[in-house]
């Protein structure tokens, strides 16, 4: 991701041996042992099952729309209603979801985009 321009640079420096973003370990830490500590495991989980059911509405979102957009593929082929009915199954599931887990996935995702704002106000300035 900082190669991309997504994360600082500094996150992105790979450890000499073993290849891997270490210094990004020394942000991620911190934060997951908080996560851990500050709630219930079954609400951490829902959440993350929660933000996982929302990306996979989105993925089949987006392969509905792509699809309307681009009717002739070489490529691999599948018709609209096995993305339809994966979208209608997630939006199920995550109705299921607790409301707790709701918020909590809100304040992630809106967490995420402050950071991006930050991110793209930092590379105009």
């Amino acid at each position: 991701m900082s190669r991309e321009g997504l994360l600082s640079a500094w996150l992105g420096k790979l450890h000499q041996r073993r290849a891997t973003p270490y210094r990004t370990l020394l942000v991620i830490l911190p934060i997951a042992i908080f996560l851990a500590l500050s709630g219930t495991l079954q609400l951490l989980a829902g959440t993350t099952a929660t933000l996982i059911l929302a990306m996979f509405c989105l993925v089949n979102l987006s392969l509905l729309l792509i699809k309307r957009r681009e009717v002739e593929t070489n490529g691999f082929q599948v018709s609209y209603i096995v993305p339809a009915i994966a979208l209608l199954l997630n939006l199920v599931l995550f109705a299921f979801a607790s409301g707790a887990s709701h918020i909590l996935a809100l304040v992630f995702v809106g967490i995420g985009m402050l950071l991006i704002l930050i991110q793209k106000a930092f590379r105009r300035g």
